[in-house]
């Protein structure tokens, strides 16, 4: 799957911030698995009451050499004029869907 092709799922999963990020988090969970990676997922409840889960994904679990990616999972409200919101378009050479740029585009390369 090409990175393109995961930003499209990844914009598909609605992940407004109001909300958990469960679904998005199962998705990138299972992806890292499939990857060979070790994860372990860390919820919490924010101040609204509404859980979100942090994920780790290891290579191993050896001390050698550690790189932290580190990224967001939530954005912001959409206009709902905005009818392609959740769904990755490309315009003049640029790529758009909510979440796109900050951060999703960034966690699938990742």
């Amino acid at each position: 799957m090409t990175v393109e092709q995961t930003l499209a799922e990844l914009v598909a999963i609605d992940s407004v911030s109001s909300r958990s990020n469960a679904d998005l988090i199962s998705y990138l969970e299972a992806r890292c698995k499939t990857a060979g990676f070790i994860t372990e997922q860390f919820p919490h409840v924010d101040q609204a009451g509404v859980t979100k889960i942090n994920l780790v994904a290891r290579t191993g679990t050896g001390p050698d050499l550690e790189l932290a990616l580190v990224g967001h999972t939530d954005t912001v409200p959409y206009d709902p004029a905005w009818t392609d919101a959740l769904r990755l378009t490309e315009k003049d050479g640029k790529l758009f869907g909510r979440g796109a740029c900050d951060t999703k585009a960034f966690i699938a390369a990742a």
